[in-house]
């Protein structure tokens, strides 16, 4: 199984800051994640459009991402959830 927490990030404004450009370029080949839990990033703005490459993900949390504008159009495509 495999699970991402980031819960709490109140500092990140988005996924590229907190995590580096080599991998949030290529967050969207994460084709095991199950799990991905962004809850309480209060300043997350938006997120990276090949979070719709996440085939397998079942539990996507973005509760109290107060900050977030938008969903990319992308995420449609996680048929798992």
């Amino acid at each position: 199984m495999a699970i991402y927490n980031m819960s709490i990030c109140v500092g990140m404004k988005e996924l590229s800051t907190f995590i580096g450009n080599k991998l949030s370029t290529s967050m969207g080949k994460l084709n095991a994640l199950l799990k991905l839990n962004l809850s309480w990033c209060t300043r997350l703005q938006q997120l990276l459009t090949s979070i719709g490459q996440l085939n397998a993900l079942q539990e996507f949390n973005l509760s109290e991402c107060s900050s977030l504008q938008e969903l990319p159009t992308s995420i449609g495509q996680l048929n798992a959830l």
